[in-house]
This record gives structure tokens, C-alpha cells and sequence, in this order.
């Protein structure tokens, strides 16, 4: 089966009619791209829904058809959508339209206004959902539409439990095994008609001891068929029971993963306000700089300016020193001539000696008087020189500037990691009840006791059905020695019918081991394609169909507490990928948001490789999962690229083509 044609109508976030169109030659990797809340997932359910008539959550609860409209045609009281998909399978054209024709908006009216029709090659097809069940059973579907979250189920299949049995029944499917369970059941019924001519036929041997003996026969052999059918409604309840109570616990440890992305929350929230804080501090000293700048243009000009106010400076204190020195000389001379003698060495000066000092102390006072405009050191000149000193220190320089917008920068790139993750966080903890998990744990213990009380019937009904099977062998044995032709070649034909059967359930046993050989060598070999570890040697498979991980030194992961839960995710597509190269059925496979829990280098690997998963892929990504340049990884096996954007809520969502593809 490939898919070449979806139509959507009036479904989800699709207002009105909208298409996606895939290439005549569908085979190979089709990517639709598109943000959270967009519309990926809306229509990945389309095409279950368009299949099935039911889609679940990924809670595993049923998605109601009412949710399933379109808000703003439901605005308009407009009750109709549906979805068409054109396909091929077997060589031959199909088209399959389911619609929705409710005339008013509530359970009933939507159950009974669906509408299914299927055509092959124009024809229409009377039966079509059943012909939908042996093109692609429902029971498989999960492993070809899938999401992330959805790939955590098949660590199920390391355990046994109900869960894993129902999943390892849906393997069963996918590689044929119901096939030879089929000719089992068939080979019973014909033994069980067979039993049924044998009592007839002792009826007609005549006798009072024939008759009672088949009397009593038919009447064993009717309560053994009763007795078979309670312990099978007994033992789809208890599947059932179980399978709710996996569901629920599922939902439970899912729910604690919650809390743990609400503290998580939290730790990015607090990163978040850490980082802001700094890049207000990284952005004041930003414009601290700023102010600074105009000092670093003047630089220059202060340099010279500190210079000439140097000399200045200096010439002020040489005059000052100068002067001083004058003053002191004047001083001691007009000491002498007043003392008449020599202040240094004491001789009595004559009249010639007295007209020398006054002559130089004349010549001193004119000399101070022409300093007399510098009576002592110019201040002015030292404050201004320290202020154009003090202006050069302050000065930004640009290395400053660079450091500082690399630092931002930095904090801007954290700040982006860290709002991405809380978005996807916050996403993901919408509509969370804080009392779900009370609630979850007052359910689990409700199922455990239905499944406790089941198990006592089942097990009453199953010694009281052995001890009629042993009654009804003494009754064979009794029969057995009538000699009757009749009576005895149905004996014939019943003895030869249980070796048939043994056959068939050794032929299961044998095309079961063969087939859990082939997925466990062809997973392990997809496994070593796409993990990045060298010590993982191979996986084993259990006989759930469950993958374990196996190290060069023998070790066997097995337990979630192992290995992390990227390698889960890894394990899970290399048994998808698997099953799908040894599946009896072949359809497209459908990935929403697979790469979640995939590191870089891991994500890397899977896109070399995921081309071989299936003939048709369709991978519904995120621009944080398939980044910008991530298509060169797909080595060219990329069909088609189609976007889904949401407009607005008057228009809602819109798939898009891109460049140059579809």
C-alpha cells in the first residue's frame, strides 16, 4: 500500500478543504514540517481516522468525533467533515472517502451520520471495512502510526505482562503467524463436528446402553463448549482488565515523568531569570562604555593638551624659584648695607663696597619686579592636567565593546536553549490535573481486584471443564469399543485430526523461532547503523519480541534503568524497522515527532538510515528536530516537503509545499 493523495475537510485545525499531494512514485522519505499546536498530528489522525473510525490520544484514550471537528465550522453549525485518501495496493487504484454527515452537534447524531465508501479501480466495494482490515488490520496500525511518545509502549515487550502480550499478538499479525492459528482453529471445529456424528451415530445404533452412552456424551461435550466459551469471555475480560490496568500505569509513570519536567520547569525558569539579570548588567556596562565613548575620541587632543600644560607647568615653577631666590639675595644685601658690614663673613664694608650692594640690590628688585606676575606656582595648570589624565583613564576601548557583545551574545544563545525547552515543557504539561495521579492509583487498585476476582472464576471454570474433559475420555474409551463401521471410522477421523493439529502447532512454533530469528538479525543490523556506542554487539530478542541491548562483553541491557531513554527510542525504531522488512504487510509508515529524545549525533545517524525503514515514510517534524541542512542526510531519498502553518483562528492551519519539491 502507498498513499498518493490525502484530502482533509473541516477536520481538526483544517477549515475547509485542504490537500497534501505525494508524487506518482510515492517510494521514498516525505517530509512535513511544522511548529507545536500546528497541525502534524491532526493530520496523522485523519488518516487513522479516514481508515478506522477511531483515533486515540496519547493516553490511549478514544478521541470522541465531536472533538474531531473543526472549531470554527462547529461555530457555524456546520456538522460535516471528512477525510479521502487516494492509494495504491496490489497494483490497482483505491480511493477511500470517510465522512462525517451529523445534523446536529452530539454522540448519537455523529454515530449515525458516518459514511464510508471504498473503490477499487472505480469499482465500489460492498464490504469496505473489512477490506480496509485485510489491507492494513487496526490491530497492527501502531506500527505504522506512530509518535515519540508512542515508541516508550514497545519497552513493554521486556516484560511479561498483558500489555506485552497484546502488542506481541499484534506482531503475530504483522509476520503471519495467525495464519497456521487459523488452520488450528479450523482443524478443532471440524473435530468438534466430527464428535457431534459420532454421538449421532451411536444414537442410531439402537440399544438402551448406546443411547445412554451418547446422550451423556452430547451432554459433556455440550457443557466442555460451554464451559470453552465462558473461560474465553473470562479470559478476553482478564485481557482486557490487564490491559487497562498497563494503560493506567503507564499513565501513571507518564504522569511522574510530568512532575519531573514540572521541576525541570522550574530549573529552566529560574536559568531563565539568572540569564536575564545578566544581560542587564552585560547591557549597563554596554552603555556605560557608550558614555565613554566621546573621552575616546578626544584622547588625542588631551594628550597634547597634558603636554603644553607640562611645560607651562614647569616654566611657572622656574619663575617661581627664580623669584624666591632674588627675594633671599635682596634680603641679605639690603641686610649688609643697613649693618654696614657682610652677613656671610663679617667684614666692615667701605663706602665703594656699600654703593657695589646697593647697585646689585637695585638690579635684584627690578629682576623681582618682573616676576612679580608669578608670586608663586600657577595650581590651574596641575588641576587641569589631572583632569585630562583622569579623562584618558576612562576612556572605552574597543576591546571592551567586543568582550561585552560576546557575552551578550552568549546569554541571548542560552537564553533561546533555555525558552525552547520550557516551551516544549509547557506544551507538554497543558491540560495535566494535579489530581490525576490519586485518581490513577484509586483506579489501578479497582482493575487489580476485577482482575483478582476474574482469575478465581477462570480458574473454577477451568478445573470443573478438566473434569469434564476427563469424564468425557472414559466416555470415548466406552465408545471406542463398540464395533460399528460408522462409529468407527469417525473414531478414525477424530484420531487423525489431533495429529494434524500437533503438526500445525509445531509448524507454529518452527515459522515463529525462524521469524524471531530474521527481526532479531535484521533489528541488530539496523541497530549498528544507527547507534553511535561501539560497545553495543547485537540485540536478542525475548519472546515477547521484546530487544534487548547486548555489549561486546555479553552484558544484556534490558531494564530501563540501563540505558538511557534515547537508546530506547533507538531500539524501538530498529524493531519498526525490522517488522517492516518482515511483514507480511506492506503499507506507509507515518513518524510524528520522532527524533524527541534523540541527541544531535544520534538524530544524525537515524536520517542516514531511515529511508530503509519502509517503501513509503512520511516523517512529521519540528524545525528543532529536522534542522535547517539535516536534508543532506536523507542522501537524496527525500520526495516530497511539505509545511503546516497555522494562520489564525479565523483560518486556521494550511499545508504548504517547498521549494521546488512535490
Amino acid at each position: 500500500m502507498q498513499i498518493q493523495k490525502i484530502d482533509i475537510f473541516n477536520f481538526g485545525p483544517f477549515y475547509g478543504k485542504h490537500g497534501i499531494q505525494f508524487p506518482e512514485n510515492s517510494k521514498g522519505v516525505h517530509i512535513i514540517r511544522g511548529g507545536n499546536g500546528q497541525g502534524k498530528t491532526s493530520l496523522q489522525r485523519a488518516v487513522v481516522w479516514g481508515l478506522y473510525n477511531n483515533v486515540y490520544d496519547r493516553m490511549r484514550e478514544k478521541i470522541r468525533e465531536t472533538s474531531l471537528l473543526n472549531q470554527r465550522a462547529f461555530r457555524e453549525g456546520n456538522y460535516h467533515f471528512g477525510v479521502t485518501i487516494y492509494f495504491t495496493h496490489e497494483k490497482k487504484r483505491w480511493i477511500l472517502n470517510r465522512k462525517m454527515e451529523a445534523k446536529k452537534h452530539t454522540d448519537k447524531s455523529y454515530d449515525e451520520g458516518m459514511v464510508l465508501t471504498l473503490a477499487r479501480e472505480g469499482e465500489p466495494i460492498q464490504d469496505a471495512q473489512n477490506e480496509i482490515e485485510r489491507i492494513i488490520p487496526h490491530e497492527v496500525s501502531r506500527f505504522y502510526f506512530f509518535d515519540g511518545e508512542m515508541l516508550r509502549d514497545y519497552e513493554e515487550l521486556l516484560e511479561e505482562n498483558s500489555r506485552s502480550r497484546l502488542l506481541k499478538n499484534s506482531i503475530e499479525l504483522i509476520i503471519g503467524v495467525p495464519h497456521f492459528k487459523n488452520a488450528i482453529d479450523d482443524l478443532t471445529a471440524i473435530r468438534s463436528k466430527l464428535e457431534k456424528r459420532l454421538s449421532q451415530a451411536i444414537k442410531n445404533c439402537g440399544g438402551k446402553d448406546y443411547k445412554e452412552l451418547a446422550d451423556d456424551l452430547n451432554f459433556i461435550s455440550e457443557r466442555i463448549e460451554e464451559k470453552n466459551d465462558i473461560i474465553t469471555k473470562l479470559k478476553e475480560q482478564l485481557i482486557i482488565v490487564q490491559e487497562e490496568i498497563s494503560s493506567k500505569k503507564l499513565e501513571l509513570a507518564r504522569i511522574k515523568d510530568v512532575q519531573e519536567m514540572g521541576e525541570e520547569r522550574l530549573r529552566l525558569e529560574r536559568e531563565i531569570k539568572k540569564e536575564e539579570n545578566n544581560r542587564i548588567e552585560k547591557l549597563k556596562e554596554l552603555q556605560k562604555c557608550a558614555a565613554g565613548l566621546y573621552k575616546t575620541l578626544l584622547i588625542p587632543v588631551s594628550e597634547k593638551a597634558i603636554l603644553s600644560l607640562d611645560e607651562k607647568n614647569k616654566a611657572s615653577y622656574d619663575k617661581y624659584n627664580r623669584k624666591q631666590r632674588l627675594l633671599e639675595k635682596a634680603e641679605v644685601l639690603q641686610n649688609g648695607i643697613s649693618e654696614a658690614k657682610c652677613k656671610t663673613c663679617g667684614t666692615i664694608l667701605n663706602k665703594e663696597k656699600l654703593d657695589q650692594f646697593e647697585n646689585e640690590l637695585k638690579i635684584v628688585k627690578e629682576d623681582i619686579i618682573l616676576l612679580t606676575h608669578v608670586p608663586e606656582p600657577n595650581l590651574e595648570f596641575e588641576r587641569h592636567k589631572s583632569r585630562l589624565e583622569l579623562l584618558a583613564n576612562q576612556a572605552s576601548k574597543r576591546e571592551e565593546f567586543v568582550d561585552i557583545d560576546k557575552y551578550v551574545n552568549i546569554i541571548d544563545a542560552k537564553l533561546a536553549t533555555y525558552k525552547s525547552e520550557l516551551s516544549s515543557i509547557l506544551e507538554k504539561l497543558k491540560g495535566i490535573d494535579a489530581d490525576q495521579p490519586r485518581k490513577l492509583v484509586y483506579e489501578i487498585e479497582s482493575r487489580i481486584n476485577e482482575e483478582g476476582r476474574l482469575q478465581g472464576e477462570l480458574k473454577v471454570q477451568v478445573e470443573e471443564n478438566d473434569g469434564l474433559k476427563e469424564l468425557k475420555k472414559e466416555l470415548d474409551t466406552k465408545i471406542r469399543n463398540i464395533d460399528k463401521k460408522e462409529i468407527n471410522n469417525l473414531n478414525n477421523a477424530i484420531d487423525n485430526v489431533d495429529p494434524l493439529i500437533k503438526v500445525f502447532e509445531k509448524a507454529i512454533a518452527l515459522y515463529r523461532d525462524d521469524k524471531k530469528h530474521d527481526i532479531e538479525y535484521t533489528a541488530s543490523e539496523i541497530f549498528k547503523k544507527i547507534r553511535s556506542k561501539d560497545t553495543f554487539d547485537h540485540l536478542k530478542i525475548n519472546d515477547q519480541y521484546g530487544l534487548s541491548i547486548v555489549t561486546n562483553e555479553g552484558t544484556i541491557l534490558d531494564r530501563s534503568e540501563w540505558r538511557s531513554s534515547g537508546e530506547e527510542q533507538l531500539v524501538a525504531l530498529a524493531l519498526i524497522g525490522a517488522l517492516n522488512k518482515c511483514a507480511q504487510i506492506k503499507a506507509p509508515v507515518f513518524m510524528d515527532t520522532p527524533f524527541g529524545r534523540l541527541d544531535i549525533n544520534h538524530g544524525e545517524r537515524v536520517l542516514r538510515y531511515i529511508s530503509e525503514l519502509a517503501d513509503q515514510l512520511v516523517l512529521l517534524v519540528t524545525d528543532r528536530e529536522f534542522r535547517e541542512g539535516d536534508i543532506v542526510y536523507l542522501n537524496g531519498s527525500d520526495k516530497s516537503d511539505h509545511s503546516i502553518v497555522f494562520r489564525n483562528e479565523q483560518e486556521g492551519s494550511a499545508i504548504l509545499i517547498n521549494s521546488n519539491r512535490g
